[in-house]
């Protein structure tokens, strides 16, 4: 079960890490890269390819890519469900390239001026495992020190879930990061959201976490 949600969480990390350390490197350049959204998402795509071994770009944008609703009210926010979690992502927000029913990654639409992002993952973890004693070393291996590490355990529309936060720092980067996994019969998912720098999306990814539930 532990390896299972490292392996589960390296991959969120990794995304994460891509989007912000692309965004450290490049201060000077923010305008120029923000109307290239495109080629910068290249590698998120890579990432997350490498990852699933078997699944091309082609049948991935084809046969499964996730699924949407039109936009609601008069804006453009989207509902996203992620293999029965719903959540409405903020204005602009919108899934890179190379998203799929196992991994699926949403970036604000001036990316990568800002990197805050939410990713959403497929698994199959099971709530026994998500203790501190386990979770939060785990979580310290890959990142380091850790700072109000929280986690606990309550359901949402009758599917039990874990919800983890902490804050931390890694190559100069801040993160503060909410995480909901939802343990379902045949699969976990999970769904992250970051707050990149102290970013100003801070609001508006606190208003999406409001918005979750469960479909069906």
């Amino acid at each position: 079960m532990k390896n299972n949600f490292i392996k589960i969480l390296a991959l969120a990390l990794v995304l994460v890490f891509a989007l912000s350390f692309a965004a450290c490197g490049s201060k000077d350049n923010e305008v120029s890269k923000a109307g290239s959204n495109g080629d910068q998402s290249v590698e998120s795509k890579e990432d997350v390819t490498a990852d699933s071994e078997a699944v091309s770009e082609e049948e991935s944008k084809a046969e499964s890519l996730p699924e949407t609703s039109e936009p609601t009210a008069s804006d453009e926010r989207l509902v996203f469900n992620f293999n029965g979690v719903s959540v409405e992502l903020p204005e602009g927000f919108h899934l890179t390239d190379g998203s799929t029913e196992q991994n699926a990654l949403a970036v604000p639409a001036d990316y990568p001026a800002h990197t805050d992002n939410i990713s959403f993952v497929t698994g199959a973890d099971q709530s026994a495992a998500f203790t501190e004693e386990i979770m939060k070393p785990a979580f310290e291996q890959l990142l380091g020190e850790l700072k109000d590490f929280n986690l606990s355990k309550s359901k949402l529309d009758g599917v039990e879930y874990a919800l983890v936060t902490y804050k931390c720092e890694v190559n100069g980067v801040k993160m503060d990061q909410t995480l909901y996994t939802f343990f379902f019969t045949d699969k976990s998912v999970t769904i992250t959201f970051s707050v990149i720098n102290d970013s100003e999306n801070r609001a508006v990814l606190d208003k999406a976490i409001e918005t979750l539930h469960i479909e069906g």
